[in-house]
């Protein structure tokens, strides 16, 4: 599928290289996306006599993303894309390149669900 729009929902710019190797900055929206997520213990490794917990995490409490709209992308926080699985519209920035105090610098594109 073709978009032609792009919506942050996260609160800051985001820079992402074109397919030209040329930084697009994305501004913020009104509306940042938000969910909360919950921590399970599952099970437990022993390993050299010391416990080790296994966890699995499980999201909800989804906020601000809007319902899906032809040609339109939603840019969210890599929690908030692993929340919604099933929307192909909601993206995340991809490889993100970090500078000396782990700040992203800028990222190489998108990552979908799927």
């Amino acid at each position: 599928m073709e978009y032609k729009n792009i919506i942050n929902l996260t609160p800051h710019t985001v820079k992402v290289l074109d397919t030209d190797g040329n930084l697009v900055e994305i501004p913020p929206s009104q509306l940042v996306a938000r969910c909360s997520k919950n921590k399970e213990v599952v099970g437990q490794v022993i390993f050299n006599d010391r416990k080790i917990d296994i966890v699995k995490y499980s999201y909800n409490n989804i906020i601000n993303v809007p319902e899906p709209q032809k040609g339109t992308l939603y840019l969210v926080s890599a929690i908030v894309k692993n929340a919604l699985p099933d929307r192909a519209d909601v993206v995340a920035v991809d490889r993100p390149e970090r500078g000396n105090n782990r700040e992203v610098l800028f990222a190489y594109g998108f990552r979908v669900n799927g």
